[in-house]
C-alpha cells in the first residue's frame, strides 16, 4: 500500500510494517515482514513467486560481498514477464530552466533516493538498465545541453547506447526531425515549443547523475526538461 502520509499516522494491516518511502517522508509503504529476507533482484523475487509490485529487500552483489542488503521498489511487470527495480530522484518532475546563454552554462546535480554505490551495484547485475531523457524546447539548440553519467563523463547522445551518437534524439533514428538534416527537433532553433526525447540504454552509463544546461540568455529563449527514473531488469 503506498499514499501520501507519514508512518506516525499510519496503521498498517496484516502486522505489515510502515516505511518511509526514499525521496520523501510524505510517502510511506507497508513493508511485509515476511519478505525481509533478500534475493540478489527484483527478477528473482517476482520468479519465486512475489508478483505484486512494492518494495523488496535485495542484495545485488550477494551476502558478505560489497553493499549489504536494502529495500528497493519493484514494478513486477514492467516489460511483459520481466520484473524491474525502480530507482527514483529529485528530478523527475517536468522542471523549467531559463537564465544563462552559453553552452552548458549551468548544471543541475541529479538526487537519488539511493545511494550510488547501491544502484551501480543494481546496475552491474541486471541484464540491462533503461532512463528516459524528454527536452521541450523554445529557441533552444540542442547542442548546447549535455547529460553526465554516473562516473561524471559529459555525453551528446540522448537515445540508445552509442555514444558516437552525438546529438542524436530519437527522432533523428528514424528520420522525423523538424529539419530532416537535423538530428533532434530542438537544433531547428526557432520559437515554436518542439520535443526531443529519447530512451537512454547502455547500462555502463546509468544513471544519468547531471544535466548541463544552455542557450536560455534572451526573454523568448526557455526549455523544461523531465528525466525519468532508472529502471533495471533481470
Amino acid at each position: 500500500m503506498v499514499g501520501q502520509n507519514v508512518c506516525s499516522k499510519t496503521v498498517c494491516l496484516n502486522n505489515d510494517t510502515c516505511t518511509i518511502d526514499g525521496c520523501s517522508e510524505a510517502l510511506f509503504s507497508c513493508f511485509c515482514p515476511s519478505i525481509n529476507a533478500s534475493k540478489r533482484s527484483c527478477q528473482e523475487w517476482q520468479e519465486s513467486g512475489f508478483s505484486n509490485d512494492g518494495y523488496y529487500v535485495i542484495d545485488p552483489d550477494g551476502p558478505n560481498n560489497g553493499v549489504d542488503s536494502f529495500k528497493i521498489k519493484c514494478d513486477m511487470n514492467r516489460n511483459g514477464s520481466l520484473a524491474a527495480a525502480e530507482l527514483s530522484h529529485n528530478f523527475e518532475n517536468k522542471t523549467y530552466f531559463q537564465g544563462c546563454e552559453a553552452k552548458k552554462c549551468f548544471t543541475r546535480h541529479i538526487t537519488y533516493c539511493h545511494s550510488m554505490q547501491q544502484i551501480v551495484a543494481v546496475a552491474d547485475h541486471a541484464t540491462n538498465c533503461e532512463q528516459h531523457i524528454r527536452i521541450d524546447c523554445h529557441g533552444v539548440l540542442n547542442s548546447y545541453l549535455a547529460w553526465f553519467t554516473r562516473t561524471g563523463v559529459e555525453r551528446t547522445y540522448w537515445v540508445g547506447h552509442n555514444e558516437t551518437l552525438v546529438s542524436t534524439c530519437s527522432c533523428g533514428l528514424n528520420s522525423t526531425c523538424a529539419v530532416s538534416s537535423h538530428k533532434c527537433n530542438c537544433q531547428k532553433n526557432d520559437y515554436v515549443w518542439r520535443v526531443d526525447e529519447g530512451l537512454l540504454t547502455k547500462t555502463s552509463d546509468l544513471p544519468m547523475t547531471a544535466i548541463a544546461l544552455g542557450d536560455t540568455g534572451d526573454a523568448n529563449e526557455e526549455m523544461f526538461h523531465t528525466i525519468g527514473k532508472l529502471f533495471c531488469y533481470g
